[in-house]
């Protein structure tokens, strides 16, 4: 008997292992020899969405032809309504460099050389006006590095106006802070302060991709070394809950100054868990901080829409979020202790980050988030009169009962539609860009659906002529246009009067907009995510690093996809009851053999005494005595009896 329990015992210590306990590599990454894997598997299409993509290419090609008829390959932004030209973005060309990764997915061969012969011209040292870190970073910088390695790095002059502009926004860390401060001005290669100190989030934290892409294609680790400093300045500083910070940052202390939700963050969140996967996760860092962002998130900033605006009956759970109909993220002001009940167009990246974070994590619970999220955002456009989405958008929220947006007129509207709109469209891409990562992460072919829907209310809404493929803005989202593009060209320049269409077409529509709507209906293993990370400007940048696998952390977002204690639980659990009844009677049996050698050594002991259950305490120690009494012949007589 001894020998197989000895044997069980022995099983057991090899097998322990292998179920996961007291083995190191349960306590650290793991590296994974397989990439990481984001897409889905499997991709429903509509039937008609290769017809789809060409329309949207040769939206895309009359647009931009329409530019370089105009105003020829030049530094300016084209006017939808005025048909000319204005400076933008320090007179570099940010439409044309914006648009170089767009013109390269799509084909366009002559557009890109004649971009690239643009590019050799420019003289980053000149000019006027005050350079920011921010946008020169994602609009100039991406979008150059990005065409650098999509042209198998066979275009060097990408990379060297890369450099050439890198090296003089390297400035903007002054006296070697962490924290770099947010504009430049050029010919002294001083700062600028702007609205007082204070550099916000996005702009101190969303320069590590095209950093990182920049310091390995030159060789030289400066410019990433700057990005990480920014972002360990942030990661380090004071926040209201783990992982989410304050929007405006002192480049001097790296202290808060004001702590709020929205613009001048968002990017921040975005990089944290792209520049993650952009680099396999070497630093875990950066998915931690993202992922305590997404649980304070979801603990304190998503919050349920009431469907209606009369009072009602809640039945709500914080931990239910993910049932309900709608959900969005609102934002918090510290200093005024104010929730606002809103959610804005560049709130919206939000569902498709978390569905890719969430990929990421293997985390279904945030996947599930992220698609309520972008659920919500694609209903801002269903829900607007003009069927696009409005700049900001707002409820009536769940709990409180309260909202932030709202006047008589809009009541009626909320209780039809579920949303309180405000403000235009400025060809904005968030919404879009969410249901691409939707579509891509979930394979299912109603992105596509909801995405050409957006699309035709935007070419309806602002295409000004088709034959000149350019869009003019929005004033009001929520109104249905009369589509009097002339009478808005003529209030452009009136002080009292304002018409329904802006004229400036921003550099983001040629780059992210139009490439994102491109790609719905492009075929899905074209810039994978499986390989691909995009920057926050939609330049596609390759992953080249093997992706080491986190931890889950159960103390964070729990999947309710799965039980929370699964299978492996219980065989866990199993086991280590098995291993505990083990060595319970492994004790047993050590104890009974110590009586038998006490017994052995000693052959006058009265085995009789044995009979008699004493119950002694453990820290006791007894020792066994032969008795000289006679025995008991009641006793004696009930054994001869037996």
């Amino acid at each position: 008997m001894m020998k197989k329990f000895n044997l069980a015992l022995v099983s057991w210590i090899f097998i322990l292992p292998l179920l996961g306990f007291g083995t190191q590599d349960s306590q650290i990454f793991k590296s994974s020899t397989s990439a990481l894997k984001i897409q889905a598997d499997h991709f429903k299409s509509v039937p008609d969405a290769a017809a789809r993509a060409r329309t949207i290419r040769q939206t895309f090609k009359n647009g931009f032809n329409s530019y370089k008829n105009m105003l020829g390959v030049t530094t300016r932004v084209i006017g939808a309504l005025t048909l000319n030209g204005s400076d933008s973005r320090n007179g570099w060309g940010a439409t044309i460099v914006d648009s170089l990764t767009t013109l390269q997915l799509m084909g366009l061969v002559e557009e890109f050389s004649e971009a690239l012969d643009h590019i050799k011209k420019i003289d980053f040292s000149n000019t006027t006006s005050e350079v920011s870190l921010f946008e020169s970073t994602i609009r100039y910088i991406g979008g150059m590095i990005s065409a650098y390695e999509a042209s198998a790095r066979s275009q060097r002059i990408l990379l060297r106006k890369s450099i050439e502009l890198a090296d003089r926004l390297m400035f903007a860390w002054k006296n070697d802070s962490a924290l770099p401060f947010g504009y430049l001005n050029f010919t002294d290669n001083s700062v600028v302060l702007v609205d007082g100190m204070k550099t916000n989030l996005a702009e101190a934290g969303s320069l590590v991709l095209e950093f990182y892409k920049l310091s390995k294609n030159s060789h030289n680790s400066t410019y990433l070394e700057m990005a990480e400093s920014s972002m360990k300045a942030i990661m380090d500083s004071p926040s209201p809950w783990p992982g989410l910070h304050p929007t405006f940052l002192d480049p001097i202390s790296a202290k808060p100054v004001e702590v709020t939700w929205g613009a001048g963050s968002d990017s921040y969140y975005e990089y944290l868990n792209k520049f993650s996967l952009m680099t396999g996760n070497q630093n875990p860092r950066y998915l931690k901080e993202w992922e305590l962002a997404v649980d304070s998130s979801i603990k304190h900033l998503i919050r349920a829409a009431a469907s209606t605006t009369a009072t009602c009956p809640l039945s709500y759970f914080s931990d239910k979020l993910y049932s309900e109909k709608r959900i969005y993220m609102s934002s918090y002001d510290s200093i005024l202790n104010r929730t606002s009940y809103t959610m804005s167009h560049l709130d919206c990246f939000v569902g498709g980050n978390f569905m890719l974070g969430g990929k990421m994590l293997q985390n279904q619970t945030i996947v599930s988030y992220g698609l309520k999220l972008v659920e919500t955002c694609a209903d801002s456009y269903s829900s607007s009169r003009s069927s696009v989405g409005s700049e900001i958008f707002g409820f009536v929220d769940k709990i409180t009962r309260k909202v932030s947006l709202a006047n008589e007129i809009d009541l009626n509207q909320y209780d039809k539609t579920g949303f309180f709109h405000l403000g235009g469209y400025i060809l904005r891409p968030e919404v879009i860009e969410s249901m691409f990562y939707a579509y891509r992460i979930t394979g299912d072919s109603k992105w596509q659906e909801l995405a050409w829907k957006a699309f035709l209310a935007i070419k309806s809404c602002c295409e000004v002529s088709e034959s000149t493929g350019l869009f003019s803005t929005l004033r009001v989202a929520d109104r249905v246009p009369t589509r009097n593009f002339q009478k808005s060209r003529e209030l452009l320049n009136s002080e009292t009067r304002r018409g329904e269409y802006g004229n400036k077409i921003e550099s983001f529509w040629w780059a992210e907009t139009l490439k994102y709507l491109y790609l719905i209906f492009s075929d899905p293993w074209t810039v994978s995510l499986d390989e691909f990370v995009f920057t926050t400007e939609g330049h596609p940048i390759r992953i080249e690093e093997a992706w080491i696998e986190p931890k889950p952390s159960p103390k964070l977002i729990q999947s309710f996809s799965q039980p929370v204690f699964g299978v492996a639980d219980w065989v866990k659990l199993g086991s280590m009851v098995c291993t505990i009844l083990l060595m319970y009677g492994l004790w047993k049996r050590l104890k009974m053999l110590k009586m038998k050698l006490k017994i052995s050594a000693n052959p006058n002991l009265n085995m009789m005494h044995f009979n008699t259950v004493i119950s002694v305490p453990s820290s006791v120690e007894y020792e066994f005595v032969p008795s000289n009494e006679p025995d008991d012949p009641s006793l004696q007589k009930s054994l001869e009896k037996q």
